[in-house]
């Protein structure tokens, strides 16, 4: 099955136990799944030619570590074309939806660059797109092994990390289990014409890993390795077990040594494998969220933010103006992720990154465009309190809440309406908060975003933040306050020119609608 990875009610996996992992062992005729370096026995029934030395990298898989660089306007420009760019030549200058964008994907990266590492060790090995050979992007290194963790090739790998989330890329991938993996194997290995990744999740979608399989080892009684690059493990030949009479696969995975390794496993159809073209990804790409992008109804991209410092998110549902919902939490029946919204999609990110694996990560969503949404954001299966940011990106707009404090077992609300010109923060009636409500647009002139910074919002108010471009004014309205609220309003203008930046202090009385004009020139005052 290709396109996007559709979720219907999917029960969050129990650890398995001892004697299930000793049977499954049995039935993959194995002493268990393979953790340390491989050295296969059997014969070799496909061979890509890949070897994780010379053509892995030398360095583990990182998520955001001191030193870590991620897209950069360049990056931008060499996935989507000058379209990002509010100039026509020279240095590129990102348009404010752009660096909307860019700054939520650099986020999502935060929790590990499995798949940009895949995706570009194996574009090097077989010699597609820019650059094709490790000594184009550094000088000195003639392998990938060779290359430096430098700023150039963190860059690159961050922009093959970005492939996953291109609709080109999504369309082509193929969903499969233990026989159709090995099926397809067999015939694309040698295809230098294509390079794959294998996206490979726990039963409940959780714990996203992206690893390139390079050779079949044929064990005999329909049983078989299917030797991987994982960049987990610089230089090392690693095995996934597979057993196509059974249908069943497993492979163990650490994040790191010291960490306890994670069984990845599936049989039959409970099995998410996803095994992904990297050629869609090269040359331009249609810009949903430009101004001139040529999609009729381009999909809204629902990105959110989690916290570096706990490395944990709280739980998303959206719900449409019907009541409808698409997300993930208790609906009665223990955690799960449902979608009920026609017309969305959502899809696990592929992280790999420390800790990942061992905690839940959250999809990204794509939503159809024209709607309203109401986002409630909550945070039952916290430990601690964390920052969360949600944006909805669609075409040449965003809106969005970010700085979100959210505590265990609160519930926060974000309204937008269906075009995106208003965001509404309905805070929870346990704490105070100060979240940052924000707002952007493209036109054929400057990009502007606008980003209103509600400073303590009492438990149970809420604040809302409306632009009408038209008019070039944003609103402010806030109900529920118990004093005059002293909020501060930037309005950040791009240009081919520059970017400026405006700051106002406000002050909102309950009740009260704050309207504030942008981007009109006074006129001079007559003697």
């Amino acid at each position: 099955m290709g396109g996007e990875l559709q979720f219907a009610d999917v029960p969050r996996a129990r650890l398995l136990s001892v004697a299930i992992l000793a049977l499954l062992a049995l039935t993959l005729g194995t002493a268990g799944p393979v953790a340390a370096d491989y050295t296969p026995t059997g014969p070799l029934v496909a061979d890509s030619g890949f070897r994780p030395q010379p053509n892995g990298y030398s360095f583990e898989n990182y998520g955001d570590d001191p030193g870590t660089v991620s897209l950069s306007a360049a990056e931008m420009v060499k996935l989507f074309g000058r379209e990002v760019c509010e100039n026509a030549t020279g240095r590129c200058r990102l348009t404010a939806i752009a660096q909307r964008y860019m700054d939520s994907t650099n986020s999502d990266m935060d929790g590990g660059h499995c798949m940009g590492m895949a995706v570009t060790a194996e574009l090097f090995h077989a010699r597609l797109g820019r650059p094709r050979t490790a000594s184009l992007l550094a000088g000195r290194a003639t392998t990938v092994f060779g290359l430096p963790r430098s700023a150039k090739v963190q860059r690159h790998i961050a922009y093959g990390w970005a492939f996953q989330l291109l609709p080109s890329v999504q369309s082509r991938a193929s969903s499969l289990d233990a026989r159709r993996l090995i099926a397809q194997l067999r015939d694309t290995l040698g295809n230098r014409k294509e390079a794959f990744t294998l996206g490979i999740f726990k039963r409940d979608g959780d714990g996203g890993h992206a690893i390139t399989p390079f050779a079949i080892e044929d064990r005999g009684g329909g049983r078989f390795g299917v030797l991987v690059y994982d960049n987990n493990y610089p230089g090392e030949t690693r095995a996934m077990n597979v057993n196509v009479n059974s249908n069943v696969w497993n492979y163990q995975a650490s994040p790191n040594p010291k960490l306890r390794a994670g069984i990845y496993d599936g049989k039959g159809k409970d099995s998410i494998l996803r095994l992904f073209p990297s050629t869609p990804g090269l040359g331009d790409q249609d810009c949903f969220f430009c101004r001139q992008s040529k999609a009729r109804r381009p999909k809204l991209s629902l990105q959110w933010s989690g916290d570096p410092d706990t490395r944990e998110h709280g739980n998303l549902l959206i719900r449409d103006r019907k009541g409808r919902r698409t997300g993930c939490g208790d609906f009665g029946r223990g955690y799960e992720c449902r979608n009920r919204i026609p017309g969305a999609d959502f899809e696990n990110l592929i992280l790999g990154g420390e800790l990942v694996w061992l905690q839940s990560t959250q999809p990204t969503y794509k939503l159809p465009s024209g709607r309203a949404y109401s986002i409630s954001l909550t945070g039952g299966k916290l430990r601690r309190p964390a920052r969360e940011g949600v944006a909805l990106i669609g075409k040449d707009r965003f809106a969005g809440v970010a700085g979100v404090k959210l505590q265990p077992g609160e519930r926060e609300t974000i309204s937008i309406s269906r075009a995106a010109r208003t965001v509404i923060f309905k805070n929870d009636r346990r704490q105070v908060e100060t979240p940052r409500l924000q707002l952007g647009v493209d036109s054929k002139g400057p990009s502007y975003v606008f980003e209103l910074k509600a400073n303590r919002l009492r438990p149970g108010a809420r604040v809302g933040f409306r632009l009408n471009a038209k008019r070039r004014r944003v609103t402010i309205r806030a109900r529920g306050l118990a004093r005059t609220g002293r909020y501060t309003v930037k309005v950040v203008k791009t240009s081919a020119r520059g970017r400026t930046i405006f700051r106002r202090r406000v002050a909102v009385r309950s009740g009260d609608v704050v309207a504030i004009r942008y981007g009109v020139r006074r006129k001079p005052a007559r003697n």
